[in-house]
């Protein structure tokens, strides 16, 4: 489906919450997920807006998406989840804005593989199992700004092999993180003006 605007939903105890594949132009206002394994999965459905949801709960990731673009999730909270708060793979042209992302077992965001060209500002991205951020594989041209990042057991952000290529890291907060503020192993990173993390 295509072309809507969906509002005020409330999803609990599902396998996924929420299952959108191969739609276009859809937005998600005020969606709630609690328990289940996943609270939100999209694939291949391009042109979407996700703003003032809560993912809570879910026995394995807060939010699925592969294989999108030219997509927005806003002023939305990702909670307590099994996995990782948001996993995400061969996806671009994003923009992730005023969230929170607490207490996952794993990542914060899991970059998995194939993601280019996004804008991550203002966001809190605390008590995660792993790492804050983990840019796993070929993740180029993230750009990261305003981001606190907080008692992660990982690195704050986790930049793991050279695949990676010019990210950017900007004026975050890193604090109290296990295993350090920043891990890069990238490619052509800009790391500048951050509090609890040197420059490059």
């Amino acid at each position: 489906c295509n072309d809507l605007s969906i509002d005020n939903i409330l999803a609990i105890n599902n396998t996924i919450g929420v299952n959108v594949d191969t739609s276009a132009n859809i937005l998600f206002n005020s969606l709630t997920t609690i328990g289940g394994v996943t609270g939100l999965q999209i694939t291949n459905s391009p042109i979407f807006t996700i703003s003032n949801s809560f993912f809570v709960s879910h026995s394995s990731h807060g939010i699925i998406i592969n294989g999108t673009n030219n997509s927005s999730v806003i002023t939305s909270s990702v909670e307590n989840c099994g996995g990782d708060g948001i996993n995400i793979s061969n996806a671009f042209n994003y923009s992730f804005f005023a969230m929170s992302i607490l207490n996952c077992t794993s990542n914060g965001i899991n970059f998995v593989t194939g993601n280019d060209n996004f804008t991550v500002l203002n966001m809190g991205v605390e008590s995660n199992g792993g790492d804050g951020f983990k840019y796993a594989s070929t993740t180029t041209n993230i750009s990261t700004i305003g981001v606190v990042f907080k008692n992660n057991t990982g690195y704050g952000i986790n930049i793991a092999n050279s695949s990676n290529a010019t990210n950017v890291i900007a004026t975050n907060i890193f604090t109290t993180n296990t295993a350090g503020a920043i891990l890069n192993n990238g490619t052509s990173t800009v790391i500048k003006s951050n509090s609890g993390a040197a420059d490059n």
